[in-house]
């Protein structure tokens, strides 16, 4: 069997409706950025409800410097349980600030450090009025990386309970 003609398939294959060329090759009147002007929004962004607005939290609201997480640390009172250790002090202000410590120690997966901030902030969020007037430092021990979300929220629940009633 050499190179015979009869070995090759006489089907014609119709070019592709979107073959992609390089730009060498393209048709130049063709629009560029056709597919990404279909996807443009049509309608204003929502805007938050106020119940979304009261469990925000902005960055006033955040322990930002390090100075300030080693006041809270070094000056305040501490609480600890199997999952996070909690420091608190308080402040001049009328709102909490919260401050988060959840090292590669915690795990190594960043996925799993930040799960356990978004359990620390929303859990805070939702206590932040009790909490008025605090600093507060919360560092996520190693096994809060493989405990359950319903487990992170009742442990940080009874830290925000002892934290209000010792300070108060």
């Amino acid at each position: 069997m050499g190179g015979h003609e009869a070995d090759i398939s006489a089907k014609y294959h119709q070019a592709q409706a979107h073959t992609w060329l390089s730009c060498t090759y393209e048709n130049k009147r063709r629009t560029r950025n056709l597919a990404a002007s279909s996807h443009k929004r049509s309608h204003a962004p929502l805007r938050l409800t106020q119940a979304a607005t009261r469990y925000s939290l902005p960055k006033s609201h955040r322990l930002l410097r390090t100075e300030e997480f080693t006041a809270v640390i070094d000056n305040g009172r501490r609480t600890r349980d199997l999952l996070f250790t909690v420091y608190c002090a308080p402040n001049r202000l009328t709102h909490a600030r919260l401050g988060m410590i959840v090292s590669r120690r915690v795990s190594s997966k960043a996925t799993v450090r930040n799960r356990i901030r978004r359990y620390i902030r929303e859990a805070f969020r939702h206590e932040q009025e009790q909490l008025a007037g605090l600093d507060i430092v919360v560092a996520a021990q190693p096994p809060a990386a493989y405990a359950e979300a319903a487990r992170l929220r009742k442990a940080l629940v009874q830290h925000w309970r002892s934290i209000a009633t010792r300070l108060r």
